[in-house]
């Protein structure tokens, strides 16, 4: 497989590339969990962040700890998602512009999902509130989108009709 050789020459890449490699595992991941390859879609987002880690770049750490976040909720490892998720909130930089520090908008609406499922309901609202006044205030209507999506989820969890609605 092609993508096999290039994620195997990640280690030896300089640091003029690592956004770019980085990046390209964001992708690789989002594809793997769209076609149903889950064992290499929990392997990215760990390649993701050790090169994040490498590079020491904030809008890189922001976007790998959030999609290993995102990917662990849906290994059902709860726990390991939300500490992830709120690492990836503490890298997030609001001036920041860059296409993968604007993961960090995602990483407190994520964050409901394990907050809801470890027993805290109320906690997982706010965080939705919180995530949906940061998407809103930078003013991407994707990103809205994808909290919205994420907050009608949290909303069917709670079985919250008022709440789903809200968000569709």
């Amino acid at each position: 497989m092609a993508s096999g050789l290039y994620l195997t020459d990640l280690g030896a890449v300089g640091n003029s590339q690592s956004a770019q490699n980085i990046a390209a595992l964001h992708g690789l991941t989002v594809y793997a969990v769209g076609t149903r390859q889950y064992k290499l879609a929990r392997e990215l987002p760990g390649r993701m962040l050790a090169a994040a880690e490498r590079s020491a770049d904030r809008s890189a750490l922001c976007a790998a700890h959030t999609r290993l976040g995102e990917t662990l909720i849906w290994c059902a490892r709860y726990r390991d998602a939300q500490a992830h998720l709120e690492l990836g909130n503490s890298y997030y930089d609001e001036a920041d512009r860059n296409e993968l520090g604007l993961m960090g908008v995602d990483a407190l609406a994520l964050a409901a999902i394990p907050t809801l499922v470890l027993g805290f309901p109320e906690r997982a609202r706010q965080l939705l509130k919180d995530g949906l006044s940061r998407a809103e205030h930078r003013g991407d209507p994707l990103w809205v989108g994808i909290v919205r999506m994420w907050g009608g989820m949290v909303s069917a969890f709670l079985r919250d009709a008022g709440g789903a609605l809200e968000h569709a």
